[in-house]
């Protein structure tokens, strides 16, 4: 098995890992969107690690918050920007052309 700093392990969600010691390549356009983001009534329920790591999942700094009724305040604005983001992805794939994403040999193109 490869050591768990190497690529295989770093990059695993990625790739996957055949038996005969293949890497292949998983294309994002098969992924799904993501999971939604939390909904007010689940953030209040947060710990303050739960609420830094959305925070930070949505890019936004939380060195500023002292009090975790900032945080909690933070994280709102983090998951309604997770939420957009997650609509335009959705709104993309929607209008991807659906023929682009079949493997095609050259004699088939």
């Amino acid at each position: 098995l490869p050591p768990q700093a190497s690529f295989a392990n770093t990059h695993a969600e990625s790739y996957v890992f055949t038996t005969e010691g293949h890497l292949i390549p998983l294309s994002t356009a098969f992924h799904g969107p993501g999971p939604a983001p939390p909904t007010d009534e689940q953030l209040s329920a947060y710990g303050v690690l739960q609420l830094r790591e959305l925070i930070a999942r949505a890019s936004l700094p939380h060195g500023d918050c002292i009090e975790k009724g900032q945080l909690r305040e933070r994280a709102r604005l983090a998951a309604r920007r997770l939420e957009a983001e997650r609509r335009s992805e959705v709104e993309a794939r929607q209008a991807q052309d659906p023929r682009k994403l079949v493997c095609r040999t050259p004699a088939s193109s």
